[in-house]
């Protein structure tokens, strides 16, 4: 009696999934920056749920020192810092990441209709692009703060355009490279339309190369509205965020330090976690490439 092979189950998108999670977290450096990105981000989102602390309530002497009901103290005005630390980071990470995925997303498009041209138009962009990276950014982002305000959505946009060259500038030689791979030239060869070369051949390829730019420009993003808001140009006056109570609390870092140390830490730890996490997504995609 002839036996019948069993029929091999295809393999799923989503245990592929899972098998390229357990390759990430399977790095010390992904478990790490998986841990510390998500520590942020259950401060900044659950933290204001849960807290039961008024942030704008004035509770005490201002820069008073830890005690009962107050365990880190108070700030330049008498307000609890755990209350204000625990509602000030929701804010930043809404900017910072949605900076982020337009600013990449952006400089990702413009890079695969630069790197796959085979005309002229792709070097004369690229001359644009050049320009805009010799444009001092931090100054593009508080002259447009200056003239057309600061709102959330405002410096989260102007964020994002000075994400698109950089990112520009880095994918797009990935792109010219992977447009003369066998297997692009074969598509084009039997007429597969430009538009389904780009989004089903090149664009699956980047996907280390646009992790780590994430990564990178997630951190710088998170530095720049943390610098907006130090200076002035971020949340209103009063509202509680990380970035202004680092400036609001400077002047006693050596008496009261931690409602400077608190948002410090925090996003120290966002940046460092989101480039290890990143770091390790690049890394293990590259292994599975190979």
């Amino acid at each position: 009696m002839t036996s019948v092979p069993i029929a091999t189950v295809p393999t799923t998108r989503f245990a592929r999934s899972v098998k390229a999670l357990r390759r990430i977290l399977g790095r010390t450096e992904g478990a790490v920056g998986l841990g510390l990105v998500l520590l942020v981000l259950v401060i900044a989102v659950i933290g204001p749920i849960v807290s039961g602390r008024d942030p704008d309530a004035f509770v005490t002497a201002p820069y008073a020192q830890p005690g009962a009901g107050l365990p880190f103290g108070a700030d330049n005005l008498g307000r609890d810092v755990l209350g204000r630390f625990l509602y000030g980071g929701l804010r930043l990470l809404e900017i910072s990441a949605l900076a982020t995925v337009v600013g990449v997303s952006l400089g990702a498009g413009l890079a695969l209709l630069i790197g796959s041209s085979r005309g002229r138009i792709g070097p004369h962009l690229m001359r644009v692009v050049d320009i805009a990276l010799a444009f001092p950014f931090i100054l593009f982002v508080l002259l447009f703060v200056t003239l057309t305000g600061s709102s959330w959505w405002q410096v989260a946009m102007v964020i994002a355009l000075i994400h698109v060259a950089p990112v520009t500038r880095v994918v797009r030689p990935v792109v010219a490279e992977i447009s003369e791979r066998d297997f692009v030239r074969s598509a084009e060869a039997i007429g597969v339309p430009r538009r389904r070369i780009l989004l089903g051949e090149i664009l699956p390829n980047l996907t280390p190369t646009l992790s780590v730019e994430y990564g990178l420009r997630l951190t710088f993003s998170v530095g720049i509205v943390a610098a907006l808001s130090y200076l002035g140009f971020g949340t209103p006056p009063g509202v509680p965020d990380w970035g202004s109570m680092i400036s609001d609390n400077q002047l006693a870092l050596t008496t009261q330090p931690w409602p400077v140390l608190l948002p410090s830490l925090a996003i120290a730890c966002l940046a460092v976690g989101a480039n290890l996490l990143t770091d390790s997504v690049a890394r293990s995609l590259a292994v599975r490439d190979e």
